[in-house]
This record gives C-alpha cells, structure tokens and sequence, in this order.
C-alpha cells in the first residue's frame, strides 16, 4: 500500500503559532518539492534539515547547560527560522514575499537579530523591499525563480538592510 500524503501535525507548535504545525521531519509527501515554485525550492533548500536539527539539538539542550558555541548557534538559527514561519490567521503571504523571508532567514542575516525583534525585522525588511526593491520581487513574482543575479542584488538588499536595522537599534541601546 503506497500513501499519496501523511502530515503529522505537532501541538506545541500549533500553540507557538506555527501554521501549519507540520512535523517536517515525519511528514511524507510523494508530491513533494516538485509542488513548490522553484524559487521557493532554491531558498529552502536547507530549511527542512536545520529544523530537524533544531527540534533534536532542542531536546538535548533541555538537559545540559554547557553548550558549545555551534550547538548554540544553531539554536539560535532554529529559534529563528521558527519565528519567521508562524504566520498570522487570514494573512497569507505571496510567494515572491516567502522567498525573500526564506533567503534572509536560511542566510544568516537574522542570526544577530534579539529574538523579540524578529516579527518587527521581517515586517520592516518587506517594507523596505517593497519601497527600494520593488523590481527584486516583481521579478521573482513574474518568473518563479531565484536566478543568481536576482538572488545577488537580494543578498545585497538583506546585507544593506540589516545594517540599517542595526543602525537604527544603537542609539535605543545607550538610552
């Protein structure tokens, strides 16, 4: 008996907001990647594994306090790429959108970020997309693909962007 789909949905993400709370790690799907867009395919292609990772260095962590520094860095990421995939009810985001968040996210580009300011980071990061790199998501939107000089120039907004933000952050910092 083959299975076309098995999604195994996991409550304590369901209850952290990530939706869908898809166990990605136990799911199975024939269709697969080959449902994605290939833009979509080529920023996440990591993405499964680093939350595999993620849940399973998480458990571990629970039970010890002296981590070394590449256990806590990818807790760090993980926290981070949980973050950027919840998503608010009745609020879909279009897909040129998801692979610029995904390309950021998979990037390192929100490892320096504090936690707290992750929802804040990505809603300004779009903004600042749409308002000075509006042809980067047009072309991704036209073509559904990240080709490399469309993925350059949005590494080079993610990097001009970041800085800003943190710019912008110092002077809160000293008062």
């Amino acid at each position: 008996m083959t299975t076309e789909l098995q999604i195994r949905l996991v409550s304590e993400l369901f209850y952290a907001g990530v939706r869908p709370a898809v166990d990605v790690g136990n799911s199975v799907s024939r269709v697969g990647s080959s449902a994605q867009s290939p833009a979509i395919k080529r920023v996440s292609r990591s993405l499964k594994i680093d939350l595999a990772r993620y849940r399973d260095v998480q458990a571990f962590a629970q039970f010890g306090s002296d981590l070394d520094a590449s256990t806590r860095q990818l807790l760090n990421r993980g926290s981070k790429l949980m973050e950027i995939l919840k998503q608010p009810q009745y609020d879909p985001m279009k897909v040129e959108k998801q692979v610029a968040v995904l390309f950021m996210a998979t990037n390192g580009f929100l490892d320096e970020i504090p936690a707290g300011e992750v929802d804040r980071f990505e809603a300004e990061f779009l903004r600042f997309l749409e308002a000075q790199q509006a042809d980067v998501l047009m072309e991704i939107a036209d073509t559904q693909e990240l080709t490399e000089e469309t993925e350059g120039r949005l590494r080079t907004a993610c990097e001009r962007f970041v800085q800003e933000f943190k710019d912008e952050q110092e002077p809160q910092a000293a008062d």
